[in-house]
């Protein structure tokens, strides 16, 4: 008994009249196979949106009211439920369509309606669904798509199994299946990371490999095979060994990830034929100058133009040029990279430029050294120093210069720290000649000159109780910053490490 409560025969030879009783109009007799095909076949039931794109690119016609059309195509033979997925009535139904023992126009064809839905699904992940849909779209971007994705999310989890059930020899799926792996399975792989559940392409990796065996029997010189088996291979692999990276940065997939396999892999490949180079800059001029930020890193040429990358994606989000040509010397990120400094030479003059969040200025005249960042709630300040001229201190944020910092006799500046501690707020100084300055960067007064440190480079503590130097013998010492008696600052050694005899 079936858990109807009905006797098996009983239920077949019923749904067997429905589904012969039910009569298609000529010209609705394609409509009605691909229903039929995509109802019974899917990998699970498919919602009244998904199966409406589902039949419209199988057909390439559009469908005015679906559920119409399944009322006289289907009658009580499938259900709709409250999330509006659309399945058959009962499994007796799929059974029936399946053997075709019955006559009428709506049977299937399981490996050929596999090889159908397949198909029409590598031509939607093939084309620019994948392409137009932007990660964390807003809600207005979403409505004004031009392209329907109603389908995507199901093509994207369930095409392989589809082409595993295909029959080998059908040149038209294999055909399909080469130009989604030439041109769009990065996409595809960056669209199911963001699901963040990736065994749906260790999944799709195994059906492939699946379906590559097959074909290899049925059609052994087909070169193609070949490549369908090295992408199983690959994608299990990108699976397996950057996982963690993919469900934090899903666009990884595009450059960074490709960038730390073989150039021969065939990720790599797709990689560069899909997105180009790693390097946007195409006249040739060598890089000059690098900064790390927290999440995007900057490029500095040559020819003076400076190139922003994300750290995640290495993909490239901004471009911008000196006004004249000359190489790029310095670039400093500021903390939370809402600031770039860049410090160009020319054979006139000098220029120092700041990139912010929302506008891109000038702000000196001078050949910096070396600059400095400090960034607090009142303000974002920016240090310059140059030889033969005070430090500069400006207020980024008002756009205005505060003071300077007078160094007697300065023949050079190695380095520059602010103390992130507003409390204590100080700007540390490395001379080139060995001293070491010490001004309260409010007042820009000098509270404290250390000889002989010969510091390179600085640092301070994220709390700025301690300040760290490193010297030109790789000797990197600690110190912390406090008081005497009467209030004057001083530094107080707290440990040294002797390092090898390279410089920091």
């Amino acid at each position: 008994m079936d858990a109807t409560g009905e006797d098996p025969t009983t239920l077949c030879d019923k749904y067997a009249q429905l589904l012969q009783s039910t009569k298609v109009h000529k010209r609705s007799i394609e409509v009605a196979k691909s229903i039929w095909t995509w109802i019974i076949l899917a990998r699970r039931p498919l919602t009244l949106k998904e199966l409406r794109c589902a039949v419209e690119l199988d057909l390439r016609t559009k469908l005015i009211d679906l559920r119409r059309t399944l009322s006289i195509i289907c009658g009580e033979l499938v259900t709709i439920d409250s999330e509006y997925r659309v399945n058959v009535v009962h499994e007796t139904v799929r059974q029936i369509l399946l053997e075709q023992k019955i006559s009428t126009e709506c049977t299937v064809d399981k490996a050929h309606g596999h090889a159908r839905i397949a198909t029409t699904l590598l031509k939607l992940l093939s084309g620019d669904c994948l392409r137009q849909l932007p990660i964390n779209p807003p809600a207005e971007s979403v409505s004004a798509s031009s392209f329907d994705s109603s389908l995507l999310d199901y093509a994207a989890n369930f095409f392989a199994e589809h082409i595993s059930c295909c029959p080998p020899e059908e040149d038209s799926v294999m055909k399909e299946l080469c130009v989604f792996l030439e041109f769009n399975v990065l996409l595809w792989i960056e669209h199911v990371a963001m699901s963040l559940n990736l065994a749906v392409i260790m999944k799709v990796a195994c059906d492939l490999r699946r379906y590559a065996a097959s074909r290899a029997k049925v059609v052994p010189k087909d070169g193609s095979t070949g490549i369908v088996e090295q992408w199983a291979t690959e994608l299990l692999e990108v699976a397996e060994r950057f996982s963690s990276q993919l469900l934090v940065t899903p666009g990884s997939i595009r450059r960074l990830i490709p960038a730390l396999r073989s150039p021969n892999s065939i990720i790599f490949k797709a990689s560069f034929k899909n997105f180009g180079s790693r390097s946007q800059w195409s006249d040739g001029s060598p890089a000059t100058a690098v900064s790390p930020g927290n999440d995007f890193f900057a490029i500095g040429t040559s020819a003076g133009d400076v190139f922003i990358y994300e750290t995640a994606t290495l993909e490239q989000h901004l471009t911008m040029a000196h006004p004249r040509s000359g190489r790029v010397e310095i670039l400093q990120f500021s903390p939370g990279d809402e600031n770039l400094a860049t410090f160009q030479a020319d054979s006139i003059s000098g220029q120092t430029q700041v990139i912010s969040s929302d506008t891109q200025y000038a702000v000196s005249q001078q050949s910096p050294t070396c600059v400095a960042f400090l960034v607090t709630q009142e303000a974002t300040l920016l240090a310059f120093g140059s030889r033969m001229h005070p430090v500069l201190i400006l207020n980024l944020r008002k756009q205005q210069q505060l003071g300077e910092c007078i160094i007697n006799s300065n023949n050079g500046i190695d380095d520059m720290v602010f103390d992130p501690n507003p409390d204590i707020a100080l700007l540390v100084v490395a001379c080139n000649d060995g001293r070491m300055c010490l001004f309260d960067y409010k007042t820009r007064a000098l509270k404290l000159t250390v000889p002989d440190v010969f510091a390179q480079k600085l640092a301070c503590s994220s709390d700025g109780s301690s300040l760290f130097t490193g010297d030109s013998q790789g000797v990197v010492k600690m110190c912390g910053f406090g008081h005497d008696k009467v209030g004057n600052t001083r530094l107080l050694p707290i440990y040294s490490v002797d390092g090898p005899e390279v410089s920091i």
